[in-house]
C-alpha cells in the first residue's frame, strides 16, 4: 500500500474511489443475491431472465450504470436505482476517506510523530494491514446492514466466513488487532489490544485450559449455528434430546408394493459444519502447540466471538422476553460475534454499550423516511461498531481503557446487566408504541 502515498493526492483518491465504488457494486450484488427471503436479480452484476432488454457493458460500469437501469423502473420499482447508486458512492468516497485516516494514524489519533523509534518503523506497515482488514470489516457490516433493512434477517453468507477470515487473519498477523497506546520517555508506545487489556499480561491462555477454553468456543459457535429445534418446556435433558435429535434428517417411509423405510441421516448443513468444527479445533491445536503472539492473537480473537455472540444472545433472551415475541433472529447474534472476532471482546462490549443510542437514531431515520416501525437489530450494532472502529483513539486510550475497564470484572458484569436491563425496557415501550400504532 505504501505506492499509494506516493501517488499525487488527487490520482490517488480518484482510484480509491474507483476501487472503492467496484467494491460497492460487488456489495449491491450480495445485498440482493444473499437476501433470505427474496434474492434478486437487480443488480447489473446478475443476469437477469426477465429484463425487457439486455444488459449492456455500460450498465455494468459502477455507479454509472444505475442511471441507465432507470428503465427497469416499471419492473423493479420507482427509484429503484437510487439506493445502490448511493452506496457505491458512498463506497467510493468512504475507502478513499478511510485509507488516508488509517496511514496518517487515525487509530492512535494521527499522533504519528509522537511514536517511539522502536515502533515508528513499523507503523506503515501496520496502518496497510488495518486499513485492509478493517475495510474487508466495513464492507462485511454494509452488506449485514442493508439486508437486514429488506429481510430483518442477517444470513450467515455474511457472518460466517467473516469470522473465519478474522479469526484467520489475526493467527496470520497478530499486528491486525487494534492498537493500545501508551507514553514513555521514548514516546509514544504502541501494542496491539489482547485478551487482557488493560490489565498485566496474563498467561493461563498458554495452559491446556486455554486450548479447551478456544475449541469449546468454535464448538459452541458451530452448533449454534446448526439447523434444529430448540425447547425447554419439557426439561434440560429432554430438551438437549431434542435438539440433537432435530439436526437429523427424520426416516421417511415409502409406501407401495414393497414398503421402504429410510434410515436417518444427518442434515447435509449439520454435517458440514462438523467437519468445520474439526478443521477449527485441529487448527486452534496448531496454534496452540506453537504458541506466541500467533497463539494469543487467535486467543484474543475467539475471545471476542464468544463474549460479542455471547451478549447478543442474552440480549435475544430479554428481548423476547420483554416483548413477548422473538425479538431478535440468530443474525444478529452471529453479527455480534464477527464483529468480536474482528474487533476483541473489549471493543465488542464497547459496541453493546453504545447500541442501544445509535438504536433510537437508526429507528427515528426509519420511521421518518419509510413510515417502518419494525425495528431491525443489525444495523445498529453496525453503525455502533463503525462508532468505535473510528473514535478507538478517544474511546479506548482516552477514556475506556484508564477508566471504566480499569475497575475490574465485576464492574464490567454490572455495565452488562444495566445494558440488559435499558434494553428491555427500550424494547418494551417500543413494542407498546407499536401496538398503540396499530390500532
Amino acid at each position: 500500500m505504501m505506492f499509494l502515498q506516493q501517488l499525487p493526492d488527487v490520482v490517488r483518491w480518484l482510484l480509491l474511489f474507483a476501487i472503492g465504488a467496484i467494491i460497492g457494486s460487488l456489495a449491491n450484488f450480495a445485498i440482493y443475491r444473499w437476501s433470505f427471503y427474496r434474492p434478486r436479480t437487480i443488480s447489473p452484476w446478475s443476469s437477469d431472465p426477465d429484463a425487457r432488454r439486455d444488459r449492456s457493458w455500460r450498465d455494468r460500469i459502477p455507479v454509472i450504470g444505475w442511471w441507465f437501469l432507470r428503465r427497469e423502473s416499471s419492473q423493479r420499482g420507482r427509484g429503484f436505482w437510487i439506493r445502490p447508486l448511493l452506496i457505491e458512492v458512498a463506497t467510493g468516497v468512504g475507502l478513499a476517506w478511510f485509507f488516508d485516516w488509517q496511514v496518517n494514524g487515525g487509530l492512535i489519533g494521527g499522533r504519528l510523530n509522537q511514536i517511539g523509534a522502536a515502533h515508528a518503523a513499523e507503523t506503515p506497515e501496520l496502518a496497510s494491514g488495518w486499513f485492509l482488514f478493517h475495510s474487508l470489516l466495513l464492507v462485511m457490516l454494509l452488506v449485514a446492514t442493508f439486508i437486514d433493512f429488506d429481510d430483518k434477517t442477517i444470513p450467515d453468507q455474511v457472518t460466517v466466513p467473516g469470522t473465519l477470515i478474522a479469526l484467520g487473519a489475526v493467527a496470520l498477523w497478530p499486528g491486525l488487532r487494534l492498537p493500545t497506546v501508551s507514553s514513555d520517555l521514548a514516546g509514544l508506545r504502541i501494542e496491539p489490544l489482547s485478551w487482557w487489556s488493560p490489565a498485566a499480561p496474563q498467561q493461563w491462555h498458554l495452559t491446556w485450559m486455554g486450548l479447551a477454553t478456544g475449541i469449546a468456543v468454535v464448538l459452541v459457535w458451530c452448533l449454534a449455528l446448526a439447523p434444529k429445534t430448540v425447547t425447554w418446556r419439557y426439561g434440560v435433558l429432554r430438551g438437549v434430546r431434542i435438539m440433537l435429535a432435530s439436526m437429523v434428517r427424520r426416516p421417511r417411509r415409502t409406501r407401495g408394493r414393497i414398503e421402504r423405510v429410510e434410515e436417518r441421516r444427518t442434515l447435509p448443513q449439520a454435517r458440514m459444519l462438523i467437519v468445520l468444527a474439526v478443521l477449527l479445533s485441529i487448527g486452534i491445536a496448531i496454534a496452540w502447540l506453537f504458541g506466541g503472539a500467533e497463539w494469543s492473537a487467535l486467543f484474543s480473537s475467539l475471545v471476542g466471538l464468544a463474549v460479542g455472540g455471547g451478549i447478543v444472545w442474552g440480549v435475544r433472551l430479554v428481548a423476547g422476553w420483554a416483548m413477548g415475541v422473538e425479538a431478535m433472529g440468530f443474525g444478529d447474534v452471529t453479527l455480534m460475534g464477527m464483529i468480536g472476532a474482528f474487533l476483541g471482546w473489549q471493543p465488542a462490549l464497547l459496541v453493546f454499550v453504545i447500541a442501544p443510542f445509535t438504536s433510537i437514531a437508526v429507528a427515528l431515520a426509519q420511521l421518518l423516511l419509510s413510515g417502518e416501525n419494525r425495528l431491525a437489530f443489525g444495523p445498529y450494532l453496525c453503525l455502533a461498531a463503525v462508532i468505535v472502529l473510528i473514535g478507538w483513539n478517544g474511546i479506548w486510550n482516552e477514556w475506556a481503557a484508564p477508566g471504566v475497564f480499569s475497575l475490574g470484572i465485576g464492574f464490567l458484569l454490572v455495565v452488562i446487566g444495566v445494558c440488559l436491563v435499558l434494553m428491555a425496557t427500550m424494547l418494551a415501550g417500543w413494542q407498546r408504541f407499536k401496538w398503540r400504532g396499530e390500532e
